[in-house]
């Protein structure tokens, strides 16, 4: 092999970022790999573009397989790699592996199964859409049990049930709400936590969905897991106020987020309310998890 040719988008408005740069790594058997070239500048002065990398290698390597490797800070758009070079391997470089070097605090890899109690592919159900009219729970973050049907159970074309599909369920808000200044409030808080637990939708539907799958396919031992969020506290008010959230806990005192006790307990309340509401709810089809950082930048 001998180049790489690849596209990346940047997209200010949407957060679709350029990678900082490329890594091409080469093997004979997909164990054993080599770094042999790097891109190092994918840049433009346009907000929105398309940024074309097309590059040869220094030498030309033996390879079987071919790896592409880049950092991903919040969304990366990539398209239309190629890896350039010839079937005739006369004359090009055999793979000299690199030394295995493991980054023990990011060890470059997503969590695997076994560190999520062999949960596999988590949904992330979107929930709380607030009225500002009415102070209503908006219908469109309010899952029913119908929604979470086809995610919770595996069902074929003919509309027939396989399997289970998803085994995870992750509880986060919309941006539209998290963003919003009801929502970077202590009543905001609350009304996201009784979103979760509205009766009859999103995790109490979700526990019902499991429990008719599990039904219907002979498995009333099987159960699915839940991970809620934590709302993060750098969140001030309209008015750029950070002490102004309100009274989280009930003690007739506002929390103010420069205080990182105050930080400290508001986190804490958040975790202990919603495994308080979640054994309180008796959901029999579902487990906790664990929990999601919120924000995600």
């Amino acid at each position: 092999v001998t180049g790489i040719r690849a596209g990346f988008l940047r997209e200010g408005a949407t957060g679709i970022t350029l990678p900082e740069g490329v890594t091409v790594s080469v093997s004979e058997n997909g164990r054993d790999w080599q770094a042999v070239h790097t891109v190092k500048s994918i840049t433009t002065l346009n907000t929105n573009d398309i940024v074309r990398v097309d590059e040869s290698f220094e030498k030309a390597h033996k390879a079987r397989y071919v790896k592409v490797a880049f950092s991903i800070f919040a969304h990366i758009y990539c398209d239309e790699i190629e890896i350039l070079g010839t079937k005739k391997a006369e004359g090009a470089q055999d793979v000299v592996p690199d030394e295995n070097k493991v980054d023990t605090l990011y060890p470059d890899a997503y969590a695997t199964p076994d560190k999520l109690g062999g949960v596999e592919n988590v949904f992330l159900s979107y929930n709380s859409q607030y009225d500002d009219k009415t102070g209503a729970h908006k219908e469109e973050g309010l899952i029913t049990l119908e929604e979470y049907l086809p995610h919770v159970g595996y069902y074929d074309t003919e509309g027939k049930l396989k399997d289970f599909f998803f085994d995870g369920f992750l509880y986060l808000p919309y941006a539209v709400f998290n963003t919003s200044a009801y929502g970077r409030t202590a009543a905001g808080w609350k009304f996201y936590l009784d979103d979760i637990f509205y009766k009859d939708r999103n995790i109490d539907a979700l526990n019902q969905a499991v429990k008719q799958v599990r039904t219907e396919l002979g498995r009333e031992d099987y159960t699915a897991t839940t991970f809620f969020s934590i709302m993060y506290t750098y969140y001030m008010d309209n008015k750029g106020n950070l002490n102004n959230f309100g009274d989280l806990d009930g003690d007739g005192k506002a929390e103010d987020f420069s205080k990182i006790e105050d930080r400290k307990k508001a986190i804490k309340w958040q975790v202990d309310e919603q495994l308080r509401r979640f054994e309180a709810g008796g959901y029999d089809a579902l487990r906790v998890g664990g929990f999601y950082w919120f924000e995600e930048q």
